[in-house]
């Protein structure tokens, strides 16, 4: 048996603004409308970069409920794994 050392950086989160423009997750133009439709490509701007869900109960929601994709952050880990060697061997019983 090995024991692991995690290392990561603190997640950037941008703070949200009231007077943010809504932009296109598939043109990334600002959209205009109310509705949300983009005039440039036709697509809604509402729906998820990622698998094109759309939230109808939370329309600005952080992440997506079908995919876990954010508009708003990008999460960016990595792991460095190093075999710990101050470990007890674990046998069974048998």
């Amino acid at each position: 048996m090995a024991l692991g050392v995690v290392d990561g950086k603190d997640p950037i989160v941008k703070e949200e603004s009231e007077n943010e423009p809504l932009l296109c997750s598939r043109c990334g133009r600002q959209v205009q409308g109310r509705h949300g439709m983009c005039n440039q490509c036709g697509e809604s701007a509402q729906q998820c970069v990622r698998c094109r869900n759309i939230n109808y109960d939370k329309p600005d929601a952080f992440l997506c409920i079908e995919c876990g994709a954010s508009r708003f952050a990008q999460l960016e880990l990595q792991i460095v794994y190093k075999p710990g060697l101050g470990a007890e061997r674990i046998e069974t019983e048998e």
